[in-house]
């Protein structure tokens, strides 16, 4: 599916779950619904749409919130750098800090041949219950695990096929080095972090890639670059801030 498409449907699907399923016209989602069909991925995001739909008005406004403008285009980007590099087809990608699964589900959407296996982990329960039943029961190859990434067994996911680490939470993690400690040399990882540091959230943001390869330095690096997200105003005054996102890609 084409980025452009993919952009402009999670901003509606982001829109509606602000408000009511009956909304969903006047967001735009049937028309860019209808647009998924030349990308053979219509059903499945028709299906999406429904069970998020179906969801309490909490529920949706949850999920809803991982789709917002500044989240589908650092993923995106991320999925294209790491589609160049890699053949995800073939491959089995461990989601750190995953939420409700939004990446594995752009994987599906995006790619020709998506990652035989996605494990979406994060450490809230209720965010891993809610991606089984919106994203997990759409896909077969993304599972959901409950599980804090500081205590993962980091050498058994390097056993299993060719596993590719995915941490977009390193502005999350108040002792990353601690974390890269645990991640066996080798590994194939793709890291992510932002200069965005009004979020208390966010304990370790960084000014660029410069200083991620200083907490993370890799040993084969594949790619190092970042993304300008511009301010992103919407209707009501609801805004997303500008922010830069900084990404590495290789091994360990």
């Amino acid at each position: 599916m084409q980025e452009s498409l993919l952009r402009d449907l999670a901003g509606a699907l982001w829109r509606w779950s602000k408000g009511d399923f009956a909304s969903a016209r006047s967001a735009g989602v049937d028309d860019l619904v209808a647009r998924c069909g030349d990308a053979g991925r219509r059903r499945a995001v028709e299906r999406f749409v429904e069970l998020l739909g179906a969801l309490p008005e909490a529920e949706r406004r949850d999920v809803g919130s991982a789709l917002d403008q500044i989240q589908v285009r650092s993923k995106l980007w991320l999925i294209d750098e790491l589609a160049a590099r890699r053949d995800l087809g073939a491959s089995t990608l461990f989601v750190l800090g995953g939420w409700y699964g939004v990446l594995p589900l752009l994987c599906n959407w995006r790619l020709e041949e998506p990652p035989r296996r996605m494990v979406s982990v994060d450490v809230d329960p209720r965010a891993c219950e809610l991606g089984r039943r919106v994203i997990g029961a759409i896909h077969p190859n993304v599972e959901h695990h409950c599980a804090d990434v500081m205590e993962l067994d980091y050498v058994a996911i390097a056993g299993d096929g060719s596993p590719i680490v995915v941490n977009t939470i390193c502005e999350h993690l108040p002792d990353i080095r601690a974390w890269w400690e645990r991640v066996p040399p080798g590994q194939f990882v793709v890291l992510q972090n932002n200069n965005y540091r009004a979020c208390r959230d966010h304990v370790n943001s960084v000014a660029g890639v410069r200083e991620m390869l200083a907490q993370t330095p890799l040993s084969d690096l594949q790619f190092a670059g970042e993304l300008h997200v511009p301010e992103l105003v919407y209707d009501g005054g609801v805004h997303l801030p500008a922010l830069d996102r900084y990404m590495l890609v290789g091994r360990r």
